[in-house]
């Protein structure tokens, strides 16, 4: 007798497969979240090259244009993309252009959803963890406004740092941070 598990794993590899087969059908966000879902990399070459083949190039930076609807958007199929191909294939050059491609997309003064603002954290946190910053020591600032909220010691051991802002000290003031000679993974 199989498995409780392994019945389960067999009919997800089978809906897998009826999603692969439509996924010239999809958005660029359908097919970044079936890249995502793939069961052990499978598929994964063809996927990533559809998404890759998707994705704009300006410059130094990349995004990946929402197809139309009422709920597209940019910001969120590119941090999908992003979040996909980190996993898929995170040393591919179009990687790095696309979290710098979303970090511009962010800075864009548009009205955004909420989930368009969790895909681009999420995305940017693969990111993070798969180009970890340099051992380099670094001063992290946050500002609201120009007024600075915090500050702190970042490299080494210490590469991140979480800060806790009760919405009634926020302003409708731009929340930024700010880093010197060091990467920026995001900035809000």
């Amino acid at each position: 007798q199989r498995h409780g598990l392994a019945l389960i794993v067999d009919v997800i590899g089978l809906e897998h497969e009826a999603t692969f087969a439509r996924r010239g059908d999809m958005s660029a966000a359908g097919q970044a979240l079936l890249l995502s879902a793939a069961p052990h990399g499978q598929h994964s070459q063809e996927l990533t090259s559809a998404l890759l083949g998707r994705v704009q190039v300006r410059g130094e930076i990349a995004w990946v244009a929402a197809d139309q609807g009422p709920l597209a958007s940019d910001v969120r199929a590119t941090g999908l993309s992003l979040r996909a191909l980190t996993r898929a294939a995170p040393d591919h050059p179009m990687v790095h252009r696309l979290a710098k491609g979303l970090i511009e997309l962010l800075r864009a003064p548009t009205q955004r959803t909420t989930h368009d603002h969790a895909w681009a954290l999420i995305a940017l946190e693969a990111y993070r963890r798969a180009h970890p910053s340099a051992d380099q020591a670094y001063t992290a600032q946050v500002f609201a406004d120009s007024e600075l909220l915090t500050e702190t010691e970042l490299g080494g051991d210490h590469k991140q740092h979480e800060v806790a802002i009760p919405m009634a000290e926020l302003t409708a003031g731009r929340l930024t941070c700010a880093v010197e000679d060091a990467p920026l993974h995001y900035r809000a």
